[in-house]
């Protein structure tokens, strides 16, 4: 007997919340609940304005996927930069520090998944 159902979100129906400290928004489209035993931590999808930044952070246990859908930015990870673009994919493994920079004159847009380790 099968348990699990598909869910479906849109993200019109999906509140925007702050994000890093207000810096920007994101939407959470999945957490943890939505899949009972999984090691998915979270789903988002997340805003920075024009220059705008997520200063340094990291997750402590999580290593998170990220993949640009608008917009172009910089990460910054020690003394490395690396330019991003729409359709770019980026690994941020658990521990390791990095900021996310909005390089562009318009909105910055990007999908995040965050795995529990």
């Amino acid at each position: 007997m099968q348990k699990e159902k598909i869910v479906v979100r849109h993200l019109g129906s999906i509140p925007l919340e702050a994000a890093h400290d207000g810096a920007g928004r994101r939407q959470l489209v999945f957490s943890n609940p939505d899949i009972p035993n999984s090691k998915l931590e979270a789903v988002t999808v997340g805003f920075l304005p024009a220059k705008g930044r997520f200063k340094a952070h990291k997750h402590d246990g999580i290593d998170e996927v990220m993949m640009m859908r608008k917009g172009c930015g910089r990460i910054e990870s020690g003394k490395k930069k690396l330019g991003v673009s729409p359709g770019d994919f980026v690994l941020f493994p658990a521990g390791v520090t990095h900021a996310i920079i909005n390089t562009g004159k318009g909105k910055l847009a990007a999908q995040f998944i965050r795995f529990r380790r």
